[in-house]
């Protein structure tokens, strides 16, 4: 999201010799929604899946969110029934976030023994720490799961839902709106000058132009810039 609020402040006159303080601001960065993968709009980040038969896309809503959402099935035909099922995500970059964490909602159809269901996250893709993990011994009624990611701040990460157990111990596992959640990083302030000449990084720095001037200020958050002028007019 690109920083909001973003002001240079209100154009001002002063005699020559002089000098003024330069107002900048922009509106308080707080929490704010990095990723939305509630599956139900067209462009939903893809979860790749290493058993296709299994973890589809269906029209259900059993998880609690509306119609389609992810689904690992169990599934009779295709391939021989792997030790480890998951769906995986793209690298989802958090690198300018702080308190990090997921909530998601999911329904487990449970049929019989233990049905192993986790929520785990890697930096390659190949090493894999679990975050979050359930051993059901019974149907799981839709919820919501909060998972705390703190661990994960200021980093870029794939997340993956993995069964790993017995396939036949389910029918089915429904998971839908996903959302991650971080505080973002503080916002910088920057300011040039036309004519050149001037720099700062403060975010109210005082100026002392001996001929007419416009300031820009940039300020950047989230890795986003937005800018705005000022234009400081210097009477003989």
């Amino acid at each position: 999201p690109f920083p909001t609020g973003v002001s240079a402040g209100n154009d001002v006159s002063i005699c020559s010799g002089s000098s003024t303080t330069l107002s900048g601001s922009a509106a308080a960065v707080g929490v704010t929604q990095i990723l939305s993968n509630i599956f139900d709009a067209v462009g939903f980040e893809p979860m790749n899946s290493n058993d296709d038969n299994r973890w589809v896309y269906n029209a259900s809503a059993f998880a609690g969110g509306s119609s389609p959402e992810l689904l690992m099935r169990y599934y009779t035909g295709g391939n021989p029934t792997p030790v480890s099922i998951y769906a995986q995500s793209l690298l989802l970059n958090a690198t300018n976030y702080t308190g990090l964490s997921m909530t998601f909602k999911h329904m487990l159809d449970w049929r019989a023994g233990i049905a192993p269901l986790a929520l785990q996250t890697s930096p390659d893709g190949t090493t894999w720490t679990t975050r979050w993990n359930l051993n059901a011994t019974a149907v799981v009624a839709a919820n919501t799961v909060t998972v705390d990611l703190s661990a994960l701040n200021n980093t870029s990460f794939y997340y993956r839902f993995l069964y790993d157990g017995n396939i036949y111990n389910i029918n089915n596992w429904y998971i839908d709106d996903i959302v991650v959640k971080g505080n973002s990083a503080s916002s910088t302030y920057s300011w040039t000058s036309t004519p050149s000449g001037f720099t700062s990084i403060l975010q109210n720095p005082m100026v002392s132009p001996t001929s007419t001037t416009t300031y820009t200020l940039a300020v950047t958050s989230n890795g986003c810039t937005v800018t705005d002028d000022v234009v400081v007019t210097v009477n003989p």
